[in-house]
């Protein structure tokens, strides 16, 4: 029976989504899927769907009747998500997370599918999706990412310079998630895959990706939702032993994904998926770049709910802690350790790793150097601890700038153990002196010259140009023969010359592909649809200086039936098989399952029915030119009851790595507890030894029978007093003034704002020294380190009084905006606000008030002392109008001069007026009436 391990890890294929991405890189694709890669990322790679196949017989034509219709599969995507680690550590936070939406598949499903509607006018399908609940927020920079080989990679809009997957809170429901991620396929671009992540209830399309498929499908219709869905799912695997593993690691990362692994083939030979298969997924980590951990895997069949396969692994590591001293608080500082890298602002980097002997490398800090600043450990089951101390020291900032790539594309340098990745035009290093090999490496077919070669360090910082440029390019064309008019087939080439290698894909429906590659010798891969496979499906062939062409033959592949029939379960009762020709997975509640094969030989498992046993459970069918047929015989059984042994310790620091090893069994915490889930029996144990600690009981035996154990283990430190920063930090002082501290006889000068000093536990006096006329406060007493860093606050102030003070006369009574003034000594200063100040060192002044028209300042003359503060005076304005015998101010509301001005213009008016009309009257007094025409007397014709 193949084991049920490696066949879960086989079949968990993470998404390539952005989700991916924002992980910081992922495990390489083959050829049936892409994602991108990371070094260091501890990831479980499945094999995918094989495009190599053994050429079969050439039917003389295909068949016309219509074929069967069919359970199979559809092309996986490889690489497990790695999500609990990152090259520089993972970004997480301990508090609650809060306003976090957790959606179900389902609804995640739909804003996946909303997003994608129109895009690239194509119709996208549901064809995978995964949910992660991240115990917290999850950042990485994607200048990290590398493409993988066999995919093309395109942004959708503006590539994002990093990426953010929220967690899910511990309050959401099981089986639901804030960050899903999903891929779509095209019936009208079957070679593509579109790639979309929800977060937090938004759903966003992040990039489409072109990977050669390993056998090119054209997808008609949407997913079928799935009966069972994630909720669901979840719980059937939490059953299986997902649950007894959440106790032992409660911060797993779990993840749940739907993939459309089944389909049915029509008369056409359109392929329509069906969903088949929901992998549950745990990971606490397990590498050397994780602490403690382990994973569990389970397979459930989204039609029937029925168990495929479950499995529980635990890593066999122990702990390796990497402990520094000399180094300023919060300085940054990396250990590569056995190919993965660290990185930590605190005093220690942990890795863990298995027995063996394992090499580390120590990066130097910005002006200090360490020591050792490399070596090997030997595990022999216990943890390890390795001091590493850093000195003062003279280093060299070391830059590589390069030039002739494409804006935006990635290249990396390794210099000695420690490499960079990026897309920027320049990456660099801090080296200590010494003599330090680096390599240069990109993507694409791009060469660096140089390639490699040597720094040397001595402290002037150093300048690498390096250039990039492409080398001749030569078409290789594939030609096809065999194959109906306008059937999909697609070449897939990767390889070349060591340095400048690159992976090729092209699709089309055409008698020719070709690819443009450089000098080299490649692997080239086959596939079509449509069941037609080619005579000689892959191979290597050299490119030397000109075009090249390869003749390519498909064959028509013919296709049985192979039917499992299943006996002795209870009606509706779900259970599967799994074929191993590309992952063939059926699950059924009826009594068949229906497959179809071309002639060959196949290995299957058989099970999942929960309180039964199948027999046979695994074997082969042979499949030669007619259908064929399995039974499957299942027999109830009854299921063991498990009940938790629980390890308690007390003693550790919190957060301190220690294990249990149970019946063979090794479970490793950083909590206080440590759970098995066993069954009835007598079982023997041991405590992992802890690095600084004695373990009482060291082992023993425990017996369970019908209920759950406890043991208490007390840990003893026996390590020396460790040591913990005490900080004393100012307050007062102009930014790089120079100050000291004096602490337990050891003084320490600086010009930053904090002195950092690393004492061991105890009570220690402290003194801090004046700078210039500013005295600190406190300026000395005691500090008590008590296992734990504590900051000290020093407020410096200065001791010189100042030389003068203000003097300030306030007025009342004048209309705003009137100007006023006083005279203080020889100085005069006038205002039109009700204040006027003036600035004198201590003494007596005498004052004077100027005066302002119709108004009297009281007092409008004195004396005004000024003794070590701010002395004050109010003056009182008065209106001479309210004395009497004076001209009062206004008239009428308006100013006095104003106001007669006007009443003197109005008078005359009134006298003209008076005179006009007198005139006026004086000139219509009555005439003789005459003859008209006749002139009146007296007046001259």
């Amino acid at each position: 029976m193949k084991d049920r391990a490696s066949v879960a890890h086989r079949r968990l294929r993470a998404l390539v989504v952005v989700a991916l991405l924002a992980m910081g890189g992922l495990a390489a694709f083959g050829p049936s899927g892409g994602a991108f890669s990371r070094a260091g990322s501890a990831a479980i790679a499945a094999p995918t769907a094989s495009l190599v196949r053994s050429a079969q017989p050439a039917a003389s034509t295909p068949p016309s009747a219509s074929l069967p219709t069919t359970v199979g599969a559809a092309p996986r995507f490889t690489g497990l998500l790695p999500t609990t680690e990152f090259s520089h550590g993972p970004v997480r936070s301990a508090r609650p997370l809060t306003g976090v939406v957790a959606l179900s598949y389902n609804a995640a499903a739909a804003l996946a599918a909303a997003a994608a509607s129109g895009f690239g006018s194509a119709s996208w399908n549901l064809s995978a999706g995964a949910g992660l609940a991240l115990p917290a927020t999850e950042t990485t920079a994607v200048a990290n990412l590398t493409l993988p080989t066999g995919c093309a990679y395109h942004w959708i809009g503006t590539p994002p310079t990093e990426l953010t997957l929220t967690g899910t809170p511990t309050s959401a429901s099981v089986g639901t998630a804030a960050a899903y991620e999903f891929t779509l396929l095209s019936a009208s671009v079957p070679d593509a895959f579109l790639l979309a992540l929800v977060d937090n209830g938004t759903a966003s399309l992040f990039a489409k990706e072109t990977c050669v498929p390993g056998e090119l499908q054209f997808i008609s219709g949407a997913v079928p939702t799935p009966a069972v869905d994630s909720t669901g799912a979840v719980a059937v695997a939490d059953r299986v032993g997902g649950s007894a593993f959440l106790r032992q690691y409660p911060n797993a990362v779990k993840q749940w994904s739907l993939y459309g692994g089944g389909y049915a083939i029509n008369s056409a030979l359109i392929v329509t998926p069906e969903p088949s298969l929901w992998d549950v997924y745990y990971t606490a980590g397990c590498s050397p770049s994780s602490s403690v951990g382990g994973t569990f895997a389970a397979e459930i069949d989204p039609g029937s709910g029925a168990v495929i396969t479950n499995s529980t692994y635990v890593c066999a590591g122990y702990p390796v802690t990497f402990s520094e001293t000399g180094l300023p608080t919060g300085t940054p500082w990396s250990v590569s350790f056995s190919g993965s890298m660290n990185t930590s602002t605190t005093s220690a980097v942990g890795f863990a790793a298995g027995n063996g002997s394992w090499t580390y490398a120590v990066e130097a800090a910005p002006g200090y150097a360490p020591s050792p600043s490399s070596g090997n450990v030997t595990i022999t089951g216990a943890a390890i601890s390795v001091s590493i101390r850093f000195a003062s020291a003279t280093t060299t900032s070391v830059t590589f700038q390069e030039s002739g790539l494409p804006s935006g594309t990635a290249w990396q340098v390794t210099l000695g153990a420690f490499s960079t990745t990026a897309a920027s035009a320049n990456l660099s290093f801090t080296l200590q002196s010494g003599s330090t090999p680096y390599t240069v490496t990109t993507l694409g077919w791009y060469q660096s010259s140089p390639a490699n070669g040597t720094v040397l360090a001595a402290g002037t910082p150093l300048q690498i140009s390096i250039s990039f440029r492409l080398p001749a390019m030569y078409n290789l064309t594939f030609r096809e023969s065999g194959l109906p008019s306008g059937t999909l087939w697609a070449a897939y080439t990767f390889g070349g010359t060591p340095g400048y290698s690159s992976a090729q894909i092209t699709v089309g429906t055409g008698t020719s592909l070709s690819v443009s590659i450089p000098n080299g010798t490649y692997s080239y891969y086959l596939a079509s649809t449509a069941h037609y496979n080619a005579s000689v499906p892959y191979g290597y062939l050299p490119i030397h200086g000109s075009a090249a062409t390869l003749l390519v033959t498909f064959h028509y592949r013919d296709a049985y039936t192979v039917t499992f029939t299943e006996t002795g379960l209870a009606s509706g009762t779900a259970w599967y098989a799994l074929v191993d020709y590309a992952d063939l997975t059926g699950s059924a509640s009826s009594t068949t399952l229906t497959f179809l094969f071309p002639n060959g030989t196949y290995a299957f498992t058989a099970g999942g029915a929960v309180g039964y046993t199948a027999s046979p459970s695994s074997g082969v069918v042979l499949v030669a030119g007619a259908a064929a047929a399995q039974t499957i015989v299942f027999t109830a059984v009854s299921l063991p009851t498990e009940y938790g042994v629980t390890f308690s310790e007390t003693g550790l620091a919190t957060g301190t790595p220690w294990s249990v090893t149970l019946g063979g069994s090794t479970l490793s915490s950083t909590t206080s507890t440590a759970v098995f889930s066993v069954t009835n029996a007598s079982y023997s144990y041991t405590i992992g030894a802890v690095s600084g600690y004695t373990a009482s009981p060291t082992g023993g035996t425990v017996t369970v029978n019908g209920g759950g154990v406890s043991v208490l283990v007390t840990f003893t430190n026996t390590a020396p007093p460790a040591s913990f920063d005490v900080t004393f930090s100012e307050t007062g002082l102009a930014a790089g003034t120079s100050w000291s501290v004096t602490l337990g006889g050891n003084t320490f000068s600086w010009t930053s704002a904090t002195i950092v000093f690393s004492e061991a536990n105890g009570t220690y006096s402290f003194s801090v020294a004046a700078v210039g006329s500013a005295t600190p406060t406190p300026a000395s007493g005691s500090v008590t380190v008590a296992g734990a860093p504590l900051t000290k606050t020093v407020t410096f102030a200065s001791s010189t009084p100042p030389t003068s003070y203000d003097v300030v006369f306030t007025e009342t009574g004048l209309p705003a905006g009137t100007s006023w003034s006083v005279a203080l000594g020889s100085t005069t200063l006038s205002s039109t606000t009700p204040t006027v100040t003036f600035s004198e060192p201590n003494g007596t002044y005498p004052f004077t008030v100027g005066s302002v028209s119709g108004d009297t300042a009281a007092p409008a003359s004195g004396s005004i002392g000024v003794s070590g503060a701010t002395a004050a005076q109010t003056i009182q304005f008065t209106s001479t109008a309210k004395t009497g015998g004076s001209t009062p101010n206004t008239v009428l509301g308006l100013p006095a001069l104003t106001a007669y001005a006007i009443l003197g213009i109005v008078g005359l008016l009134v006298v003209v007026a008076i005179v006009a009309l007198l005139l006026r009257g004086r000139g219509r007094r009555p005439q003789p009436t005459s003859t008209p025409g006749t002139p009146p007397p007296g007046t001259v014709g």
